[in-house]
């Protein structure tokens, strides 16, 4: 399980990045499929020297995820290990001294690798000579003691992606660089460097004298051992036409914030009826909703007069056609908001397993016209129904407006951070009875449906 944890991250490692061609090379294809076929592979001892330490594709604040190792008998090997083991194994790395290595693998790729992205010859190419094998650290033992690479916690892997987020506004820019044609660096006032992914249409970041970003927190606590723990990588919303990955996946990642000054017009709801964003006029992007964590809606409320025709500074990301507001600000005041979309909501539910009867009044698609997309339903013209996929698409062909059904399950309750515009009340169901036939979920209230 361990080994199959590590050579699937490292599988990862090398697939998230886009490619600049739709047609995968069949070396490539042959190498991930022996990474990832486990069940054969092999340990090799080996002495020699650590020469270069490896920190992911982000070599200025990336976590530590490997080693470049050279053999007594000069063989170069590329030895990765899951960077949540970096701050495991970080007492014992050395450079340039006698060590020796447990290496696991596939056996042949720990004698040559088959395929080498760019990232590969790059590396060859600083190093002056070429890479030949490829496989996981398992052991190191140097002259301050010896790393054994442990069992994985399932919890401790579920929380990888839990360190905070931070916002940050309105920072001076001390200094500012262009690294290459796609990359620039920005170093602060206070003490973070940002390097930015830019194409050479928008250099406008790289102009800024102030700067507000989102960044991804850098703790020791998710086990991650950090080139510079204050640079950090940025990325604003594309993918240019250079493949320069600048959306991060899944947005777990440190992001540029856009600033604008708008004229807000009004609150809006979601479909459940919780107020979820502001929607304000500008100049640059016309009426627009720019939208929030529901916990953060009492508290702007109380802050800014939304209709008082004042004018307010926007800090927001922009992820495809969605607006994302991360910090209000007027004059001197700012207003820092929930940093993360994903909330925990367990505690914000009662269980009722009493049945609730009534009618279909309304039903609400994720997409028109699409049926198994609707993820929501209004009851008796006061009670939001809201429905994960699996029990929409098993529903779908049975839920008619004017339908009566009957549902059991989650109610959500009333919260003083929130502020509920149309009044109802919001139930996840984990029974919903419809046509005489029980349909039964699995409700994970940990997670946004």
């Amino acid at each position: 399980m361990t080994a199959r944890f590590i050579i699937s991250s490292f599988i990862m490692f090398l697939v998230i990045f886009p490619m600049k061609s739709q047609t995968v090379p069949k070396e490539q294809v042959e190498q991930l499929k022996r990474l990832g076929r486990t069940n054969d592979h092999i340990e090799k001892v080996y002495k020699g020297e650590i020469i270069k330490l490896l920190f992911g594709k982000f070599e200025y604040g990336g976590s530590f995820d490997g080693v470049v190792f050279r053999t007594q008998n000069g063989k170069v090997i590329l030895a990765r290990l899951s960077p949540i083991f970096g701050t495991d194994i970080k007492p014992y790395l050395v450079l340039n001294e006698t060590v020796e290595m447990t290496i696991i693998g596939d056996e042949l790729l720990l004698e040559e690798m088959i395929y080498k992205d760019d990232y590969i010859k790059k590396l060859e190419k600083e190093l002056k000579g070429p890479i030949q094998g490829l496989g996981n650290i398992k052991r190191l033992t140097s002259s301050n003691g010896t790393f054994e690479l442990g069992k994985i916690d399932k919890e401790y892997v579920n929380d990888l992606y839990g360190s905070p987020m931070t916002t940050v506004i309105n920072v001076n820019v001390l200094d500012r660089k262009k690294l290459d044609k796609n990359k620039g660096m920005l170093i602060l006032e206070n003490g973070d460097t940002l390097v930015l992914a830019i194409d050479s249409k928008d250099d406008e970041p790289l102009n800024s004298k102030k700067i507000s970003y989102l960044k991804f927190e850098k703790g020791g606590e998710n086990g991650r051992y950090y080139k510079g723990k204050s640079t950090y990588k940025l990325y604003h919303g594309e993918i240019n036409s250079h493949d320069i990955l600048i959306y991060t996946p899944f947005a777990f990642n440190s992001s540029l914030l856009e600033t604008l000054k708008v004229k807000p017009v009004e609150f809006v709801s979601d479909d459940s009826g919780l107020v979820t964003g502001i929607e304000a006029k500008s100049k640059k992007y016309g009426l627009q909703v720019y939208s929030f964590n529901s916990k953060d809606a009492r508290k702007i409320s109380q802050s800014f007069n939304v209709k008082d025709g004042d004018s307010l500074n926007f800090h927001f990301s922009v992820l495809g056609k969605n607006y994302h507001l991360k910090a209000i600000e007027r004059n001197e005041n700012e207003l820092i908001l929930t940093s993360r979309f994903e909330t925990r909501t367990e505690e914000d539910y009662i269980q009722q397993n009493e049945p609730i009867e009534g009618t279909v009044n309304k039903i609400f698609y994720a997409k028109k016209n699409v049926k198994s997309s609707f993820r929501g339903l209004l009851m008796n013209d006061s009670i939001y129904v809201k429905v994960n996929s699996s029990m929409a698409i098993s529903i779908a062909k049975l839920i008619k407006e004017g339908k009566p059904v009957k549902i059991e399950g989650w109610k959500r309750k009333e919260l003083d951070s929130e502020i509920n515009m149309l009044g109802y009340t919001i139930f996840i169901p984990s029974k919903i009875t419809v046509n005489g036939k029980t349909f039964t979920t699995k409700v994970n209230l940990t997670r946004s449906l």
